[in-house]
């Protein structure tokens, strides 16, 4: 768990963060949404101690960041920022060890992190591994450093705007990588974006900043039903809003009994996706299947749109 007791951080008397309170849930996805200078990337940055607070503390896991030194904490806190910030002569696999090898691991024992991780992420290691950053896509350099900061198992991590610079189709594979992964790892993770869809997409908690506080601190549920101020409002906007919600939940619990024609949808797509391929297909009603593909029933129409109006 990630406790953070009045933070301040001010800069020639002016708080970028201005005594921010807030409790970061063990294994869960905490997005911090605002928009540019709101604090966030500051704030995140008090986390690992690359920014000392002014005042107020961090705990992790009821230790005060300010009393570990800043290599171990460093070391067991993965970091993935919007540039990967690989290091351009070194291989992708060389880049994904480099922590590992720093904390003294068996070359072997690398050698088969570096390959599981890069297997987990979608790439072949005997492919990309031995390539340079340059010779990376947008995509497959964001992996890579997803996976540097994962390949210590650190059980905490920290994304700064870590898919700003890649184009919407690669972006959205890369959400879902990271949904896949913290599914399997159970890793803390903290995300700061500009982004409320990517925000609503990831999070289990959002925390919505602006002038360096809090502006509301919720589950994406309730930041998008009930918005506690006017600003959280404008970020989630008015049009859509059922839509959204309706991307929150899975198929799952509205399973029925009873027969329907065609591809099944999973039972952990969203509601929403499961209306659009009704809409495209022209049918109201759709098979559900689990992940072994075996019939669950189905899912209709109607019970989408009473959830959406819920």
């Amino acid at each position: 768990m990630i406790e953070i007791e009045a933070l301040t951080k001010s800069y020639d008397g002016r708080p970028v963060v201005d005594g921010v309170t807030a409790r970061f849930a063990r294994g869960t996805l905490t997005a911090i949404v605002g928009s540019s200078g709101s604090g966030k990337t500051t704030l995140l940055r008090m986390i690992n101690r690359l920014v000392e607070p002014t005042s107020g503390r961090v705990l992790i896991d009821g230790k005060d960041v300010s009393r570990i030194p800043e290599v171990p904490l460093r070391q067991g806190i993965g970091y993935v920022i919007q540039g990967y910030g690989l290091f351009p002569h070194w291989t992708a696999a060389r880049n994904i060890g480099v922590v590992p090898t720093l904390l003294g691991w068996p070359k072997a024992q690398i050698v088969a992190r570096t390959a599981e991780l890069l297997r987990m992420l979608q790439l072949d290691p005997a492919e990309i591994g031995p390539r340079y950053p340059h010779q990376l896509s947008g995509g497959q350099a964001q992996r890579i450093g997803v996976a540097r900061a994962l390949a210590a198992r650190p059980e905490l991590l920290l994304m700064d705007e870590p898919f700003g610079a890649l184009d919407p189709l690669i972006r959205r594979q890369a959400q879902r990588d990271l949904a896949r992964i913290r599914r399997q790892s159970g890793t803390t993770i903290v995300l700061v974006t500009h982004d409320m869809n990517e925000a609503l997409y990831l999070g289990d908690a959002i925390a919505v900043m602006r002038g360096g506080r809090f502006e509301q601190f919720d589950t994406p549920d309730r930041i998008i039903r009930a918005p506690a101020t006017p600003f959280v409002a404008d970020l989630v906007g008015e049009t859509g809003r059922a839509l959204r919600l309706l991307a929150l939940h899975p198929v799952g619990p509205l399973v029925g009994a009873g027969e329907a024609g065609g591809v099944p949808v999973d039972d952990t797509a969203s509601l929403s996706d499961a209306l659009a391929e009704m809409i495209w297909t022209g049918r109201d009603r759709l098979p559900v299947a689990d992940a072994q593909g075996r019939h669950l029933g189905i899912v209709t129409r109607d019970d989408i749109l009473a959830a959406g109006r819920e």
